[in-house]
């Protein structure tokens, strides 16, 4: 048996503190291995941006995990793996961005394929033949977060951080232009055209230009733009006119935008809307605030007149052409021909009230309706006979003339237009007569008359073969004794010149009998002055004392 304890005599416990166990050396290196990798993972967790999916229309040049995303040549993302669309109508690439690059998953950024490319004049993307094709981005200014796009088939044609204004043009039809074609000012390209749609109603276009900084202060409120596409030949009653912008809109096509004096200056605000007229001409033209359409009805054939064409008054542009057609008159059997213009009436000085329409119409017809009666008339004229073009002239005609314009088309409405009477061109006259002398001139048997000639020719041409015989005939023949006449014939005149010379004794006797006549005629007279004296003298003879 044990002795019991003493419980009294028992120490009390002692506190020993306890060691701290320390590791081994050999667990750094797991600690720090844990430690590297979580630094990495950390790193990659935050370099990593945001996934985004863009739909293109085809993969081509595509590649997961090779092709990269790039924002003005810096690696913004890549491709992580490429599929195809529910309903297989395009490839569906998954991009992955980095940190920098999660700022461009917004709603307005754009994405597309950038490969050579040739389009608009210009080349771009020669970079890729080496590198390979890429996906690029133009970073748009939203803030709303976005994960899924279309991408685009082409590159855009402006960039959201370029400086400057886009505007809306409608026209109604696109002609030469497309996207990239350039915007002028001055023949100086400040612009190009970024898009274009067909309007909702199909009756027109819309263009999107876009005019780069600081040209966009030239835009005003008032400004006109036209199209400057290819070469504007205009062949008209005018004649030929040539212009054109530069050689890169002929096969392009571009814009081309002017402010006129008169227009309001005020700098315009983007996405401002204007009108796209066909040439400078129309869209330069001042504005015409009072017009009054006119229709003029005419019997003689308008080869020549155009659409377009002018109305002029003593040379002054007063109108154009809207349009020629046909009409026939049931009533009267016949074909008339309605061509309908619009006249300027302030381009006559024409005195008119500007404050309602209504006064400014009452006060058109009844100037009109003064001028009509007062002899006003519609001609039809040519331009140039070179070309055939033909324009309207309004101008006083004869009294005789006025009442040749059939009273069923004189001064009414017809279907809102203001009817203007019509004159016959008095060349239309000289014309008709030239027609009957052509037709005279037709009757006339030229094939018998060229048939007579023919013989006539004939026989004339054997005449002279016998009058050359004849000359010949004399030449060998008679030409000998002809010589011996004119030998003698010289010497007969010689013999001549001596009789008659101042030496010669012919003259000589001459000169003696011319003196003897004298005297004897000095004698005669000398009688009769006696016998005028004494007449008696013939009976009694002469007087003694006389003797």
């Amino acid at each position: 048996m044990t002795d019991p304890i003493d419980k009294e005599n028992v120490p009390p416990p002692r506190r020993v503190k306890r060691k701290r166990w320390l590791p081994s050396l050999i667990w750094l290196v797991p600690i720090v291995a844990l430690l590297v990798g979580g630094t990495l993972m950390a790193r990659v967790i935050l370099a990593r941006g945001a996934q985004i999916t863009v739909t293109f229309s085809s993969a081509e040049g595509i590649e997961a995990g090779k092709t990269r995303v790039k924002y003005k040549s810096v690696d913004i993302g890549v491709v992580k793996s490429i599929g195809l669309t529910d309903d297989r109508s395009g490839a569906v690439a998954l991009i992955e961005l980095t940190h920098d690059g999660k700022a461009f998953a917004v709603s307005d950024a754009r994405f597309w394929v950038v490969r050579p490319r040739v389009a608009a004049g210009s080349v771009s993307g020669l970079g890729t033949l080496l590198s390979g094709a890429y996906i690029g981005v133009d970073g748009g200014r939203s803030h709303d977060k976005k994960s899924t796009f279309k991408g685009l088939d082409t590159p855009p044609a402006i960039y959201a951080d370029t400086p400057g204004k886009q505007f809306t043009l409608h026209a109604p039809d696109l002609g030469s232009l497309d996207i990239g074609s350039p915007v002028y000012f001055r023949r100086v390209r400040v612009g190009q055209v970024t898009s274009y749609d067909i309007d909702i109603d199909g009756k027109g276009v819309t263009l999107h230009v876009f005019v780069n900084a600081p040209f966009d202060k030239f835009v005003a409120r008032g400004t006109r733009f036209w199209n400057a596409s290819g070469i504007d030949l205009k062949l008209d009653a005018n004649g030929l006119k040539l212009d054109t912008q530069s050689l890169l809109t002929v096969a392009l096509g571009g814009i081309a935008f002017q402010t006129p004096e008169e227009a309001d200056h005020e700098p315009a605000t983007p996405n401002t809307e204007y009108q796209l007229v066909r040439n400078e001409a129309t869209a330069l033209k001042d504005p015409e605030h009072i017009s009054q359409t006119v229709v003029m009805y005419f019997h003689r054939s308008l080869r020549g007149l155009t659409v377009g064409a002018p109305v002029e008054f003593k040379g002054i542009n007063v109108g154009e052409i809207k349009s020629i057609g046909i009409h026939y008159s049931k009533k009267h059997h016949e074909f008339v021909l309605p061509v309908t213009a619009t006249l300027y009436p302030t381009r006559f000085g024409m005195d008119i009230r500007d404050d309602n329409p209504q006064h400014a119409a009452e006060d058109v017809r009844t100037q009109f309706d003064v001028l009509i009666k007062n002899g006003m008339r519609a001609q039809l004229k040519n331009a140039s006979l070179l070309t055939g073009q033909q324009f309207v002239q309004l101008d006083f005609v004869d009294p005789g003339d006025r009442e040749k314009t059939p009273p069923r088309f004189g001064m009414r409405e017809r279907d809102g237009a203001y009817v203007f009477p019509t004159a016959d061109n008095p060349t239309d006259d000289i014309e008709a007569q030239l027609a009957g002398i052509a037709k005279k001139l037709n009757k006339v048997p030229f094939e018998q008359i060229g048939q007579d000639m023919h013989r006539a020719l004939g026989t004339l041409d054997a005449t002279l073969k016998q009058t050359e015989q004849l000359a010949k005939t004399v030449n060998s023949d008679l030409a000998p004794q002809m010589k011996e006449t004119l030998a003698e014939a010289r010497r007969t005149l010689e013999t001549a010149r001596q009789t008659f010379s101042d030496d010669a004794p012919l003259q000589r006797n001459a000169r003696d009998t011319l003196e003897q006549v004298a005297k004897a005629a000095a004698s005669v007279r000398v009688l009769t002055d006696y016998l005028q004296t004494h007449p008696e003298a013939l009976i009694r003879g002469k007087a003694k004392d006389a003797q």
